[in-house]
């Protein structure tokens, strides 16, 4: 009897493990699409998609210290100052713990700045994404010189 209680036990445990991994993983392809999403937003210069991707209460932090709010990060990534040609993500990781997700990865990048100037871009970012209904949103971004 004991062996049955036992066996059903741990059945249980491993299907509720299993359910839970699924639903992380889940998790995990959607803040991976939605980080995919803002990389071409950048060199799409796509408002909508920048209104949509990032929330309200962004913090968002660049390598030589200056920070943005939602209104000036979309302004600035609006701007004639930068026109992004190509952004790539290396080594990237995501963590997703309830409706938090930390994003790390490398990133690289091509500029086109004002006066026609070419700038290469490699530093490392953490983003913070936060589920707000049933859109994941990025409430943080800290980038670094590598």
């Amino acid at each position: 009897m004991w062996t049955r209680v036992l066996w059903s036990f741990a059945l249980l445990l491993g299907l509720f493990v299993n359910m839970s991994a699924i639903a992380a993983s889940a998790d995990e392809a959607a803040v991976t699409q939605a980080v995919e999403a803002w990389r071409k937003a950048i060199i799409a210069k796509d408002k909508a998609q920048f209104e949509a991707l990032l929330a309200d209460t962004l913090v968002y932090g660049h390598s030589d210290g200056r920070t943005d709010t939602k209104a000036s990060y979309i302004a600035d990534a609006l701007s004639p100052r930068s026109l992004w040609k190509v952004i790539d993500y290396k080594n990237q990781t995501v963590h997703v713990t309830g409706n938090t997700a930390v994003v790390r990865h490398i990133f690289t990048g091509e500029s086109e700045r004002e006066g026609g100037k070419m700038q290469s871009t490699n530093v490392g970012a953490m983003t913070v994404w936060q589920k707000q209904g049933d859109r994941w949103r990025m409430i943080g971004r800290q980038a670094y010189r590598l």
